[in-house]
């Protein structure tokens, strides 16, 4: 599966109102146990970053207004503040911090955008690769049945 990016207009005026996130899907549930919490799972269904925990975020700031965001369960949780977080590569922008998510979520349609980069899902490994040059940036092995 390839999906491609495309540059943003503007991605620093992003400022969601809603987001989805996923949270209570029994496979998810049986899958994850072995997960470590700081984990990160890549979601395509994800439409920001998101973290459980303001631990590994940097210029952190408390969120002015609402921002809600849709459970895979139905339910609405709040979206509390946003921050920077480092990894390894790349560094992600405007995480938002939802304590209820049981896994932080790295969306695919949001790196692919602000890093103008393509996501290849291959039966092993999780590919991205810089849409300008097809240079490979990072790679990421599958888990458990999650990249």
């Amino acid at each position: 599966m390839l999906n491609q990016g495309t540059n943003p207009t503007n991605p620093s005026t992003h400022q969601p109102t809603t987001s989805m996130a996923l949270q209570g899907n029994p496979y998810l549930s049986l899958t994850t146990h072995r997960l470590p919490k700081d984990a990160w799972i890549i979601d395509t269904g994800a439409s920001d970053h998101m973290s459980s925990s303001t631990k590994y975020m940097t210029e952190y700031t408390p969120c002015k207004d609402s921002i809600d965001i849709s459970m895979a369960d139905g339910t609405i949780s709040p979206a509390l503040g946003h921050g920077i977080v480092c990894l390894s590569n790349p560094k992600l922008e405007s995480v938002l911090h939802v304590p209820r998510l049981s896994y932080n979520l790295l969306s695919v349609s949001r790196i692919t955008k602000d890093m103008n980069c393509r996501v290849i899902f291959l039966p092993s490994c999780c590919v991205f690769q810089d849409q300008a040059s097809g240079m490979m940036i990072d790679s990421v092995e599958a888990r458990d049945g999650l990249y």
